[in-house]
């Protein structure tokens, strides 16, 4: 590569970069690397590592990265608040391993707050994903390895576990990809979906709304009731905290986000 090339590849990044990463998905990693031979020190030295790759990563998309933020989940959010159930199935399926995984995920975590907890962020509002998301809204790049993270962020994201960019988002599509989540629902977290309509009958449905085919009344029929459909879009979203708010999406934001379909 001559030098011309390598400026005009370097002028076409961004300038000033901010980026936000997904801290929970970084500790399990870290922590299932060493679950045989577990010494918190050095799983401690493999999560900075892990955060550092990132970083390198990023550069690949800008000349200078002026700020970095860690997301963590705290011990409350608000889908407990108004769906109790939410991730209830999680302590009946787990194993003794994973309970173990878990608690060393917890230690780590402390331990990184001690030492770097200028870059840190969480919230008792919001989970990490919400987090990562609000930055990403605020123009930062992000780090995730979640789907439904992917599918909703505006601008790029990079994969720490596959090692790739995920392209960033329109409005619509993330909208789109929202109406999808809320009829499928997520087995993961206990997000009851509809019944019979798995991911790909989900989709369909909402590419044949967007054609004109199906109409928001019939969106809202596959629910119960307009209640059990709005709880699952404020369930799924995770544009929800804006300014250190919780603004829930109402009645009327579901009409805004399918009427111009």
């Amino acid at each position: 590569m001559g030098v011309e090339a390598l400026f005009q590849d370097i002028d076409e990044r961004q300038d000033d970069g901010k980026l936000a990463i997904d801290a929970d998905g970084l500790l399990y990693l870290s922590c299932y690397r060493y679950r045989n031979d577990w010494d918190i020190e050095i799983a401690y030295m493999d999560f900075i590592g892990r955060v550092e790759t990132i970083k390198r990563e990023t550069y690949k998309k800008v000349n200078s990265l002026d700020k970095t933020v860690l997301c963590f989940t705290a011990k409350s959010n608000f889908r407990y608040d108004i769906y109790p159930e939410y991730k209830a199935n999680r302590g009946k399926n787990q194993t003794e391993d994973s309970k173990i995984l878990s608690e060393r995920a917890k230690e780590l975590k402390k331990m990184v707050y001690s030492r770097i907890k200028k870059i840190c962020k969480a919230s008792n509002i919001v989970e990490a994903d919400d987090l990562v998301i609000y930055y990403a809204y605020k123009g930062y790049l992000i780090s995730a390895i979640d789907k439904d993270v992917v599918n909703q962020s505006p601008t790029d994201c990079f994969d720490f576990k596959n090692f790739i960019w995920n392209d960033s988002l329109s409005k619509e599509d993330i909208e789109k990809n929202m109406l999808i989540q809320s009829i499928q629902g997520d087995t993961t977290d206990n997000i009851k979906g509809v019944k019979g309509l798995g991911a790909v009958k989900a989709k369909k449905f909402i590419e044949e709304l967007i054609d004109g085919k199906k109409t928001v009344d019939d969106y809202i029929d596959l629910f119960e009731s307009p209640e059990d459909m709005l709880l699952n879009i404020r369930l799924v979203d995770m544009s929800q905290y804006k300014s250190g708010k919780l603004v829930l999406k109402e009645v009327q934001d579901v009409f805004d986000i399918i009427c111009p379909f």
